[in-house]
């Protein structure tokens, strides 16, 4: 929740990582900038339906989550990365910030979001949930997915 939400571009012997958090909408500046990147953090807080219908929030709470200052749906989470994948380079991702009261479990937001990009043919980007409460994910630069050549040049 941030009214001006920072992002973080990494860079070290030709990797970069980003984390994109606590946005709640996606400018147009951010796709390109996390394009840049080898590993992707970015929120997936919220299914909308599940937050408004069954989430133990007050009004004012929702509001606040669903706003421009709150934080990326699951939808809105996907929504980034097909423009971050449409240059069909292989990354990882780490949907962060799940929310225990208004989302689905780590599997199913992951299976909801690889759904959606491989319907739209973007099969390249690795998935992957970094757990709130616990160490749950490690990236290492070598298990980046790589095309080898299809000719010998």
């Amino acid at each position: 929740d941030a009214v001006e939400p920072q992002g973080i571009l990494l860079s070290h012997a030709g990797h970069t990582a980003a984390w994109a958090l606590d946005l709640g909408h996606v400018p147009e500046h951010v796709a390109p900038i996390l394009q840049q990147a080898d590993l992707i953090v970015v929120e997936a807080n919220h299914d909308r339906e599940r937050l408004i219908k069954q989430a133990p929030y007050t009004w004012p709470v929702k509001n606040r989550i669903l706003s421009d200052t709150g934080h990326l749906s699951n939808l809105q989470a996907a929504e980034l990365l097909l423009q971050v994948g449409s240059d069909q380079r292989p990354r990882s991702v780490w949907l962060a910030h799940l929310s225990e009261r208004a989302n689905d479990n780590p599997a199913g937001v992951v299976r909801i979001i690889k759904g959606i990009l491989d319907i739209s043919g973007i099969s390249l980007m690795r998935l992957a949930v970094a757990e709130r409460d616990r160490p749950s994910v490690a990236w290492h630069s070598d298990i980046t997915f790589h095309q080898a050549s299809l000719v010998d040049m």
